[in-house]
């Protein structure tokens, strides 16, 4: 403070004056006043006088912080008298606070010139900032917010989040932007300004405030104006180059005086600074070690200096992560010497690194926490780069921002990456109980949990991974032990103990985790010694988790490890101490396969608390203490738990304010699913037992019980009186098994006691282990699906059933009744929609096996086929139940996973018939197309019960077939010895009308149909009336079926005699197509549901009806080419006709060949038979041809004519195999058809046609062309490479011929022309090769024999100069066997149309051969293009295509050789793979410009591949105006005729060849004059394209 004393007035005026008198001061100041003194001259100053002065004073900037902030007033007396009259008197008079902000700081953390930083900020206000008052920083010019606009405000490094007494935590940010505020250099900048808002509850106290926020730092535009700012304005110091701080209420008047605080100019970026990767000796990347680290700088010439320029001394900053402990004195922990750094001068100059100037020394270092000022003399220089290492305390936690920077010389690094503590980033720790262990001496124990551990969950991240045969250490601490598991062995010394590791993917923690196998890490307890021998404490409280490989050839799966980016869970189970303990650290390392220390980290346990006495259930398979019996143990899924009984004993009183609170393992449900949970009346039945006084006001006691999910709480306020130390308490819970097993680490249940005032803690707990749950599959069903249905008979049968949980395998088990067989089953299986065939592991009798792949909650349909159902009817009972393979060894025990009891299927009785019979008036035999009355004998082997309906149905021939009528149709019982009737106990079942009104129900529609109607809908039928009958049959067949009603049960195996009228088959044929279905069926009116109860299956019926020969099947062609000499096989049957021979038809041009017989050939499976004979007959009346088959080995005339036949008898069961020869293409439908006739002879001319005794018309079958595919550069009058694919269907013998016939347009087309020689590519070497042009042809030669398959050649041709009419532009292809007959022929194969006003060539390729070795990745192609006359088409791109290569590199040239050829257009080249994953090169050509008359080479490069291609051809298009700006329609599919862009001009096709052969001399793109290269050797690619045709289509 400063007193003005010249102003100085010697009495207060206003207001003072007002209300209060002073009296003036009676004397000057005197001329020693001074500063912060004012004194005033001698005078008399008389008592109780008011006296008072005013007089202006300056106030300073801030608080006094070495003096009391107050005025001292002195009256001294001017002649002291003595100790007994005071000599003066005194007064302290307290100030008004300075109101001004200090300690006002903006640090940005990363310097560099337009920067996006953190700026650390903080203030220090003097007075309270109450809302909506704020808290202003004005950034000097350059600076502003960040790009997002947001301050993103949060605490200073070290926090991530404010405290919750921070009064930063409720405030605001944002910023203001002054527009235009600042000029320089003629440019207007915006001034921001940061605004902090306090929250409306939480005002900004007087203290310090410290906040982060994001901005961006001012550009290298603004040096200039920083180290030359504008003077300041107004009442400021340092102008717009300052941070301004303010505090201003709502109406801008400011709060406290405001600080600014000066701004340095943008420095610049260092050229080098970086933590060097060398470990050097010393580094340790543990929390709180002592460390070091190498940093590696360069200034550069960015800045005030130049290049080569010396630097003067100065002051290096350094500042390091927060936590980060840099030592006061650090002088000696700075190392500058190269030889000691790394090793030697050269390993530093190897690494970048120039020796430290001797003149330049490191003078001083100063630490404090982060940060440390290193100074350095004169002499480094400002382009060099120099590095030292500094020795440090890492931190003790991870930091959150975790860089380091640097500051020298006015330059400033970016932030440097700084090291990961090595420190478990994350570690929880979840007990699921915190009783202690039971009391335990000389084998007597007290308290609850015996030999139960207690499963502990351990939740871990890690810095560094853990790999194979590295290993987590987990320490418990003292007096805990890891549970070791019974009966193993030792491993490395170490007891195994149960874990289960489960691995999540933290971006995803909603995806199931994976847990790993056993076979992947082993948990072993650590061997303490013994302390019996002094080897050791004894204890078991550390387990190793170590990470393990094993190489197993059919399991691909990589090794495991704990790494960084995964968190990980670790079950383990502990005992605990046997008394309280307070919560402490648990110790978690890691460790490298040889020991190397890892991660490190320390995790606070929980409070240890007492056990109660007794915890205890029932469900154990011992004694129920309740019931005192003994019953199983209730283990299967969402079953009822009988008498079940919890029983518990606690250590200290229960009080009535207390609760108890009891977890079953989750899946059990303590919670009505109707209720809400923790709601009144929301848990299961319960009932106290005991103790009896809390028994007897039951259920008052337990109704303020809630629950939630698998948690009882209990409420004991309605209990009465307290619950006592050691007295028995027991519940009864009326309990059922979840669906599915809990997980092990979850399978317990806990009883809690909670004190219900005071701290509200737990006060006791105990654990007891829960029982295994077997879950139960559901919605299950079975059936017989199989076509047979009958006791005893091969069928199908399925099972549908849910899973609960995963499982491998399926058993099935049938337990009633007796007698399936699975021997010869096999089974297909939809899981969740997904169709499998399963691997059957087990048939047997009754059971059988099965492996089936199904997740949880699986939907399982099974279809067994081809089981022997029991012969014994009745309904079937079965056990389901799966199983599961250990994971880790897929050789060992199955464990069960989910299984049901159910009743299955009923198995129907099987109905024979034993007898059947007609009568046709005074005929025993049903006669075709007449009434009959037919007789059946039947037995069943199921009782066919009063109230069954017997129902007679016949399918097979439609309308041509049996009409049945019901009226008269009866059952009747016959004697012991099913001869005699003796009782009817069946009739029509429409009979009794006020039954069956009665009833409703009817076992088809038509039942009750009368015989009457019947006739009359027969007469409708006209069987010559094609038509007509056709309408009919599409209505629906009639009178096929009848039903009789049972009034009395027949016994099982007892006779019956089924007796109805029917009119018979109208011939033969229809007969031999019906089928008779005879079953019992029983009608459940309660449930709708019909049971069959016994059934023929629709098995053979012994009735005889005297004929249609048969016409099916149809003949079977050996082969299907036109003109072409075939076998055709026949299946002929005479059926019951005793006809002589047949007689066949052929379609309309199909010739029979003579001698038609094929010969017998003993290797073929099916030939004709020995006494088989054929015949030429004369052509029908419609020119078609015949021939006559019968039975006769000898082929001797007898006299003029043949000798007589053996009949048809020869030809039954057995193919009849005649030689046709095929027309040129197939007949109309009409004429496509073969008669076969049942002949007899005329007198003694055995070859005659005589009475047809049947006859059937069988279809034809269509001819088709052999498979081909021509492929050629179709331009006009151009030299081309004509490729020519087919697929033979037959071997031609050596000596066979291919004949190719040609377009008649085509100028040249033969065996050789000035394009090359023909390429017989697959068809190797040839005998000869001729040609002819009228019409053009080809005609080669074999030389070996060609198998059938797919093959292809080249034949060289020019193509026409105009386009051939679209009829005339076609091949004929012809395989010929060595006698010149045909053996496949193709005809009017498609040729490719003329492409006018191109007329282009492409050569053939040039290559250079690379070498055998690792050094040659690539080789050069090159693709000649010649165009011959100037184009007048547009032409916008060149399309080049390989099914295999990959390019080497993205680089194409295109030059010419001579002439201009082609434009290229702006950005030409477009390299990589089409849709079809083929590699792809297109040119995109300038399209204003055509085509000129030149040679183009287009070279590119290719990646050598690992084998040659498979289908090594090439292809290149010529792509018109349709081509689109991203070359689409200028494409090309793998099939060599399809699939082409519309933009396809031309395609050629080019041969590829073995890059490995003698290329074209690696010189062509210089010497482009000196031509195309030699044909390749290798097949053609036009040939292989087309022979990849289809196979390339399966490849892919």
């Amino acid at each position: 403070f400063e007193w003005l004393p010249a102003l100085l007035e010697p009495s207060p005026g206003k207001p003072w004056n007002e209300t209060t008198a002073f009296t003036e001061m009676p004397a000057p100041v005197s001329s020693n006043s001074q500063g912060a003194m004012l004194k005033f001259d001698l005078a008399l100053y008389e008592a109780y006088s008011q006296y008072g002065f005013e007089a202006p004073v300056y106030v300073p900037d801030e608080g006094p912080v070495t003096s009391s902030p107050a005025f001292f007033i002195f009256l001294s007396v001017a002649d002291a008298v003595g100790p007994s009259v005071p000599e003066g008197l005194s007064a302290v008079v307290f100030s008004e606070p300075v109101r001004a902000i200090v300690d006002s700081m903006a640090r940005a953390g990363n310097q560099l010139p337009a920067a996006n930083t953190d700026l650390m900020m903080k203030t220090r206000l003097a007075t309270e900032v109450v809302y909506p008052s704020k808290l202003r920083v004005e950034m000097p010019p350059g600076w502003k917010a960040p790009p997002s606009g947001q301050c993103e405000m949060r605490p200073w490094p070290g926090q991530l989040a404010f405290s919750a007494d921070d009064p930063m935590r409720d405030a605001r940010c944002s910023y203001e932007r002054m527009v235009d505020s600042v000029e320089h250099n003629g440019k207007q900048y915006d001034q921001f300004v940061v605004v902090l808002l306090p929250g409306e509850e939480t005002p900004f106290p007087i203290s310090l405030l410290k906040w982060r926020i994001k901005a961006t730092s001012p550009g290298t535009e603004m040096t200039d104006f920083f180290n030359n700012p504008p003077p300041a304005f107004g009442t400021r110091r340092c102008g717009a180059v300052c941070w301004f701080f303010s505090t201003v209420t709502i109406d801008g008047e400011y709060i406290d005086a405001p600080e600014e605080v000066y701004s340095s100019p943008p420095p610049t970026e260092m050229a080098i600074s970086v933590i060097m990767d060398r470990w050097p000796e010393g580094r340790n990347d543990r929390p709180g070690q002592d460390s070091r680290l190498i940093f590696r700088f360069q200034l550069g010439d960015k800045g005030p200096y130049k290049a080569g320029e010396i630097l003067p001394a100065g002051q290096l900053e350094l500042i390091g992560p927060s936590g980060t402990d840099i030592p006061i004195r650090c002088y000696a922990l700075v190392e500058t010497r190269v030889q000691n750094l790394f090793g030697s001068i050269f390993n530093a100059s190897q690494l970048g690194v120039d020796l430290w100037d001797p003149a330049a020394m490191v003078t001083n270092c100063e630490g404090a926490g982060e940060f440390a000022v290193i100074s350095i003399d004169a002499g480094l220089v400002s382009t060099k780069t120099y590095a030292f290492a500094l020795r440090f305390r890492t931190p003790f936690l991870q930091p959150t921002e975790n860089f380091w920077t640097m500051s020298f010389q006015e330059h400033f690094t970016a932030p440097m990456e700084s090291y990961l503590l090595w420190q478990f980033p994350q570690i929880d720790l979840y007990s699921f109980a915190e009783n202690s262990g039971p009391s335990c001496y000389m084998g007597e124990c007290d308290g609850a949990g015996q030999y139960v551990a207690i499963p502990v969950k351990i939740t871990v991240r890690t810095v560094n991974s853990i790999k194979t045969n590295g290993e987590l250490q987990i320490t418990a601490p003292m007096d805990f032990g890891f549970n070791a598991t019974p009966g193993e062995e030792l491993v490395e010394g170490d007891r195994p103990t149960e874990c289960i590791l489960k691995e999540y993917d933290p971006k995803n923690m909603s995806k199931p985790p994976y847990t790993w196998r056993f076979s992947e890490r082993d948990c072993l307890i650590a061997d303490r010694g013994m302390e019996l021998d002094g080897s050791g404490t004894g204890d078991m409280r550390t387990v190793r988790v170590i990470m393990r490989y094993t190489k197993n050839e059919f399991d691909t799966r990589p090794p495991k490890e704990m790494s960084p980016d995964k968190l990980f869970t670790i079950d383990l189970w502990v005992h605990p101490p046997t008394s309280f303990r307070p919560p402490e650290e648990w110790h978690l390392e890691s460790y490298e396969a040889d020991g190397k220390g890892l991660d490190v980290g320390d995790q606070t346990g929980w409070e240890v608390r007492r056990t109660m006495k007794t915890f205890e259930h029932s469900n154990t398979g011992g004694v129920n203490e309740l019931t005192m019996t003994a019953p199983l143990q209730v283990t299967a899924g969402l079953v009822y738990i009988p008498n079940f009984i919890i029983d518990w004993v606690l250590p200290a009183n229960a009080w009535l304010h207390d609760k108890l609170v009891l977890t079953g393992p989750e899946g059990f449900l303590l919670q009505l699913q109707h209720m809400a949970p923790n709601s009144p009346g929301s848990c299961i039945e319960r009932t106290m037992l005991l103790p009896p006084r809390v028994a007897d006001i039951e259920p008052e006691a337990t109704r303020p019980t809630v629950c939630r999910d698998h948690v009882m709480t209990f409420d004991l306020s309605n209990f009465g009186r307290a619950l006592q130390s050691g007295e028995l308490n027991r519940i009864k819970i009326e309990l059922y098994n979840p669906e599915s097993p809990p997980a092990p680490e979850k399978n317990y249940w806990k009883l809690e006691h909670y004190a219900g005032s005071g701290s509200k803690a737990m006060q006791t707990s105990a654990i007891a282990a829960s029982w295994p749950v077997i879950p139960v599959l559901f919605n299950t069903a079975s059936g017989i699906t199989g076509t047979f249905k009958a006791a005893g008979s091969k069928t199908t049968i399925s099972f549908d059933f849910q899973c609960v949980q995963s499982a491998s395998e399926l058993q099935i088990d049938a337990l009633v009744p007796k007698g399936f067989l699975f021997q010869d089953a096999y089974a297909t299986a939809n899981v969740s929609g997904v169709m499998t065939v399963p691997q059957i592991l087990v048939r047997s009798y009754d059971e059988i096996r099965l492996v089936v792949l199904a997740k949880r909650y699986d939907t399982i349909k099974l279809v067994i086929s081809s089981v022997v159902l029991s012969e014994e009817p009745g309904v079937t009972q079965w056990r389901l139940s799966t199983w599961e393979l250990p994971e880790e060894d897929m050789l060992g025990t199955p464990y069960i996973r989910d299984q049901v009891f159910m009743q299955g299927f009923l198995i129907p009785g099987l109905l024979k018939v034993v007898k059947a019979t007609g009568q046709t008036g005074r005929e025993a035999a049903a006669i075709l197309q007449e009434n009959s009355n037919l007789t059946f004998t039947l037995v069943s082997s199921a009782e066919i019960l009063a109230g069954c309906d017997v129902q007679a149905r016949v399918e097979g021939a439609g309308l041509a077939g049996f009409k049945l009528f019901g009226e008269a149709a009866e059952l009747w019982l016959l004697d012991e010895e099913g001869e005699v009737e003796v009782e009817k106990i069946g009739e029509w079942f429409c009979k009794d009308q006020a039954r069956v009104s009665e009833d409703g129900y009817m076992p088809f529609s038509g039942a009750c149909t009368t015989d009457a109607e019947t006739r009359s809908r027969m007469e409708t039928l006209d069987y010559s009336n094609e038509t007509l009958m056709n309408e009919l049959e599409a209505a629906g067949r009639f009178a096929d079926q009848i039903a009789l009603k049972v009034h009395k049960t027949a016994p099982a195996n007892r006779h019956m005699r089924l007796k109805l009228q029917v009119q018979n088959s109208q011939d033969r044929t229809t007969f031999l197509k019906e089928r008779w279905y005879i079953s019992a069926t029983l009608f459940f009116s309660g449930t709708s549901v019909v049971e069959l109860i016994s059934t023929n299956d629709g098995a053979y019926v012994p009735l005889s009806v005297v004929t249609q020969l048969p016409t099916k099947p149809d003949p079977v062609p050996s082969h299907i080419a036109p003109l072409t000499r075939i076998e055709v096989t026949f299946e002929l049957d005479p059926l019951d006709s005793g006809a002589e021979a047949y007689a066949i038809t052929a379609p309309l041009g199909y010739t029979f060949y003579h001698p038609c017989k094929v010969p017998i050939e003993a290797e073929k499976l099916r030939t004709n038979p020995k006494e088989m004979r054929c015949l030429a007959l004369p052509d029908s009346e419609e020119g078609r041809s015949r021939v006559r088959v019968d039975c006769d080995a000898s082929e001797e005339r007898a006299g003029p004519f043949w000798k007589k036949g053996l009949g048809t008898q020869c030809l039954r069961n057995v193919p009849t195999i005649l030689y046709v020869e095929t027309p040129y293409q197939t007949p109309a439908d009409i004429y496509n058809e073969w008669f076969c006739e049942a002949i007899d002879v005329i007198g003694s001319n055995y070859t005659s046609v005589g009475d047809r005794l049947g006859r059937g018309t069988l279809d034809g079958f269509p001819l088709e062309n052999m498979g081909v595919q021509v492929v050629y550069g179709a331009l006009a009058a151009v030299p081309v490479d004509v490729g020519i694919a087919f697929r033979s269907r037959v071997d031609v013998p050596r000596m066979g011929q291919v004949l190719i016939i040609g377009p008649p347009e085509l100028k040249s087309f033969g065996c050789v022309n000035k394009r090359g020689v023909l390429q017989p590519v697959s068809l190797g070497e040839i005998v000869s090769c001729e040609s002819s042009m009228d019409p053009p042809t080809v005609r080669l030669t074999l030389n070996a024999t060609l198998p059938a398959a797919q093959h292809a050649l080249i034949v060289p041709g020019e193509t026409s100069s105009k386009d051939p009419k679209q009829e005339l532009n076609v091949f004929d292809i012809y395989l010929l066997h060595p006698d010149g007959r045909n053996l496949d022929v193709s005809l009017r194969v498609p040729g490719e149309p003329v492409q006018q006003g191109l007329r282009a060539s492409v050569w053939p390729l040039w290559w250079t051969r690379p070498r055998r070795d690792e050094s040659y990745s690539n080789f050069f192609v090159t693709v000649p293009l010649e165009v011959i006359d100037d184009v007048d088409v547009s032409v916008y791109g060149i399309l080049i295509t390989h099914p295999s290569y990959e390019l080497y590199s993205d680089s194409v040239e295109v030059r010419t050789a001579f002439g201009e050829t082609v434009f290229l257009e702006k950005d030409s080249i477009i390299t990589g793979k089409d849709e079809e994953g083929l590699l792809k090169v297109i040119v995109r050509l300038d399209k204003t410009k055509r085509m000129r008359t030149g040679l183009s080479l287009i070279r590119f490069q290719i990646a050598v591949p690992e084998q040659p291609p498979l289908f090594n051809f090439w292809r290149v298009a010529l792509c018109g105006d349709k081509m689109r700006d991203d070359t689409s329609g200028c494409s090309l599919s793998p099939r060599p005729r399809e699939g082409r862009g519309d933009a396809v001009l031309a395609v050629f096709a080019l041969a590829g060849f073995d890059p490995f052969d003698t290329g074209s001399g690696g010189q062509e793109f210089e010497r482009a004059q000196i031509g195309s290269a030699e044909r390749s050797t290798k097949a053609p690619a036009v040939a292989l394209a087309l022979l990849a045709a289809s196979s390339a289509l399966r490849l892919r």
